[in-house]
């Protein structure tokens, strides 16, 4: 699992998912994975919080969660979208559009970002074979962290048992 990174172009920040790979002889050296999009972020102007509904599918449980967050940062619901100064996230693609055309965006929100990436990789999310609960659930909650994303207990919970 790799983490992401921002970079500053000519005064703006750039987000990136970036993994480490070991070089015999050079040591540790970083590769780019994906660009992500501009960083950008909002402060919180309020802590309204929409319930996560027991019968909630993964799919919904992390819709819920980007929603909440982003309703948190000021961005208010027009018909399936969520819009801030020209962004749109739609809540069924969990995707983000400015103009009608989708765009590349990483938002910086609590200790992640969130972006399409980040949210892919989430309900891509899977139980190893091999790996005992004490890891799964490690790795799925460095995932939340990374995304920006901060389920309650219930919700994880509820997510992993799903999983």
């Amino acid at each position: 699992m790799g983490f992401i990174r921002v970079k500053r172009i000519k005064g703006n920040r750039y987000a990136y998912a970036v993994e480490n790979k070991w070089k015999k002889d050079k040591g540790p050296r970083q590769r780019v994975k994906e660009y992500l999009g501009k960083a950008i972020s909002f402060d919180i102007v309020n802590e309204i919080v929409i319930p996560i509904k027991e019968e909630e599918s993964r799919r919904e449980i992390v819709q819920r969660l980007a929603s909440n967050e982003l309703i948190k940062r000021g961005f208010a619901h027009n018909g399936e979208n969520l819009e801030k100064c020209g962004i749109s996230f739609n809540e069924a693609t969990m995707r983000f559009f400015s103009g009608g055309k989708e765009i590349r965006i990483a938002i910086e929100m609590n200790d992640g970002f969130l972006c399409s990436y980040m949210l892919e990789r989430i309900l891509l999310f899977k139980v190893k074979p091999d790996e005992d609960e004490r890891e799964a659930g490690t790795r799925l909650a460095k995932l939340f962290v990374g995304s920006g994303l901060k389920p309650d207990d219930g919700s994880f919970v509820r997510f992993y048992q799903l999983s």
